[in-house]
């Protein structure tokens, strides 16, 4: 029998319970010897026949011929086959079962990785190159049932590349599905491709990955390029609900390709963009001890459950609701005016409303591409290994289907509290659609289905950057032409500073409040002399005026103490000096609130116009004002020069 040998190339023998290998041949004729290094043996092969010329000097190997034959099936079909290493070592751990506990599968590991990769095609180095490696190599083109999976490569206007996999199974249930979910992926994608696209629908109740999309780029012409090619592969796909992230480009494409869809942004990204901001505008400590703020913010997150057309009109109840709580402070202002300017006026209430849908969320879709990782178990793979993996996974969600067709429960039950929530939540549409209850009242109904919030929790994705920049510029000119007028006053007048002019504005917009003293730390015992820093034990004070004239004289400083211990020169005892005058205790310093710039609603307000003086932008906003030529949010005065203010205070 021949088996594997340790070097590549090479092929052992196993005769009567030994083993042997070839060290020499000529011709037909092969000249082997006992693998055994002190043993004499030796044999001729010729015509697969075996003359051994020398006796052994050891016993039968019979465990250590099992050993190899184990070893040698293993390396073969991790080469041959795209089975995953643990299984093909369980299946020959079974056959060779006085020889399982020689071989564990952490040691063999890599042995297998190196064979598949061995008999791999190429790394490829573009995408037009992997599309003639996979034509090439059907094993990675079709699925475990040698069945079509690669359907085609797309290159869109502007040059972008697209490759599509599906199996004729789950391509089949896009006829009949009503709901389309898609969404990509950038971790799970390897390295020649920017993501890795999705397309789910959903059949008995349950969602389904029905094809697989790998793209150099995610711009609104790819997107495009590639639901136009879905309906060349299922022309009686007809969704009526089409659900998505924010991204601009393939929100734009949906609608273009399905002019009779309605076009919805998942509801859990919408809520945990309103949750960054939250954190970003520091309110996650009243989002946690002012239930005031805690009712507000989830208020906001439930205005994606009311009507695109009912949306302003809740907006303005909930500023209603701060100013009667008093908690229209400048910082739940700014979380007010996000939504308006980013939700309301670039995404625009009919992209993230989800009211009267049975599905609010992409989280089906999520949670497959978190599967994905998991299996894959790394980002950015090797190519080829990814493709094993899809097609497992295909394989996999073929099998689910067909369950689901025979009535078999394939996921877990939802919970409970998930239920009742989702019930409670269409009773108040319900009213609000009879007109029983108002939208105040309804926004407070929905806003306690709404989970509560860890103070630890990120966002997964980070929805402001899915926006088109561009978008956000050609918004900026209605903002400020439309909406300041409105809401410049009430900012101004909760903040609690309006400046008059240049030089008063610098002065007031300090934004440290000090009782009369500011800490300037001194030389330590034992530490050098910091420069500028008075001599001494303690800590030097240097006193807190508005007046220049004051600080014509540095403040003299203490007289050092001794050290504990240290007797004075001359004297005895602990070294305390009784006319050392006391350390001044430092008054704490408390820091006032920022308002932020009423353009980006990003960045502190920190730069003064001139000649009015006032202070409501950043310096990068007020930089593009003065490059349209535009005049003061607030006065309408013309911009001459603008001037940024410094207090210490990180923007």
């Amino acid at each position: 029998m021949e088996i594997s040998g340790r070097k590549k190339g090479c092929s052992n023998f196993t005769v009567k319970g030994y083993i042997f290998r070839v060290y020499s041949s000529k011709g037909e004729t092969q000249y082997c010897r006992c693998i055994v290094d002190d043993c004499p043996s030796r044999a001729i092969r010729k015509d697969g026949e075996f003359n051994i010329k020398k006796p052994h000097n050891h016993l039968v190997l019979a465990n250590d011929i099992d050993r190899r034959q184990l070893e040698s099936n293993c390396k073969k079909r991790a080469a041959e086959t795209t089975t995953p290493f643990s299984e093909i070592v369980e299946d020959e751990s079974r056959r060779f079962p006085n020889a399982a506990h020689m071989v564990a599968f952490g040691s063999i590991e890599s042995t297998l990785a190196r064979h598949r990769r061995g008999s791999q095609p190429a790394i490829p180095g573009d995408a037009q190159m992997f599309n003639d490696l996979l034509q090439q190599h059907p094993l990675y083109s079709t699925t475990l049932h040698e069945k079509p999976f690669f359907r085609n490569i797309l290159t869109a206007l502007d040059g972008s590349i697209s490759i599509v996999f599906a199996g004729d199974e789950l391509l089949n249930a896009l006829q009949t599905t009503t709901s389309l979910h898609i969404d990509g992926t950038f971790k799970v994608s390897p390295y020649l491709f920017m993501q890795f696209c999705t397309l789910h629908a959903f059949a008995f109740d349950y969602a389904f990955p029905a094809i697989y999309v790998l793209m150099t780029h995610k711009t609104q012409a790819a997107n495009e390029c590639l639901l136009r090619y879905v309906l060349e592969l299922q022309p009686n796909l007809n969704p009526t609900v089409v659900m998505s992230d924010f991204e601009t480009a393939l929100q734009n494409a949906v609608s273009i390709c399905f002019p009779q869809a309605r076009v919805a942004g998942c509801f859990f990204h919408y809520s945990q963009a309103i949750w960054r901001r939250v954190q970003k505008l520091g309110l996650t400590d009243g989002y946690r001890d002012n239930p005031r703020i805690t009712r507000t913010v989830k208020r906001c997150m439930a205005l994606s459950l009311l009507p695109h057309t009912s949306i302003v009109a809740g907006l303005q109840t909930i500023r209603e609701y701060t100013r009667l709580q008093g908690i229209d402070s400048g910082t739940v202002q700014s979380l007010l005016l996000y939504i308006e300017c980013r939700w309301i006026r670039i995404i625009t209430p009919e992209r993230f409303s989800v009211f009267d849908l049975i599905r609010r969320t992409n989280n089906d879709v999520e949670s497959f591409h978190k599967t994905l990782l998991k299996r894959i178990g790394l980002s950015h793979p090797n190519i080829w290994e990814f493709m094993v993996k899809l097609i497992y996974i295909e394989d996999k969600t073929r099998l689910d289907l067909e369950r689901a067709d025979d009535a078999m429960r394939i996921r877990r039950a939802k919970k409970k509290v998930y239920i009742l929530n989702n019930i409670h939540i269409i009773n108040a549409q319900a009213k609000l659609n009879s007109g029983e209850i108002r939208i105040d009242k309804y926004l407070r109904t929905v806003a306690h289905d709404i989970p509560e919030l860890s103070t630890n929790d990120t966002m997964v994705e980070n929805v402001d950057d899915e926006i088109d920049v561009n978008v956000v510029d050609d918004v900026i000119d209605d903002v400020v032409d439309n909406m300041v007028d409105n809401v410049v006053e009430n900012v101004v007048e909760d903040v609690g500073f309006v400046v008059h002019n240049v030089i008063e504005n610098v002065v007031e917009e300090v934004a440290f409040v000090v009782d009369n003293v500011i800490p300037v730390r001194g030389r330590g015992r034992g530490r050098g002399q910091r420069r500028g820093t008075p001599r001494g034990g303690g800590r030097g004070v240097v006193r807190a005026t508005s007046d220049v004239s004051d600080l014509s004289e540095p403040p003299s400083p203490p007289v050092r103490r001794r050290g504990r211990g240290r007797p004075r020169r001359g004297g005895r005892g602990r070294g305390n000096d009784p006319q050392a005058p006391e350390t001044p205790q430092v008054a704490a310093t408390t820091q006032v609130p920022r308002p932020l710039c009423i353009i980006c609603v990003d960045t502190v307000a920190n730069t003064v116009l001139v000649p009015c003086g006032h202070l409501f932008t950043c310096y990068d906003c007020a930089g593009m004002l003065m490059d349209r030529n535009q005049t003061c949010p607030n006065c309408r005065g013309e911009i001459v020069l603008r001037v940024r203010t410094f207090t210490g205070i990180e923007d």
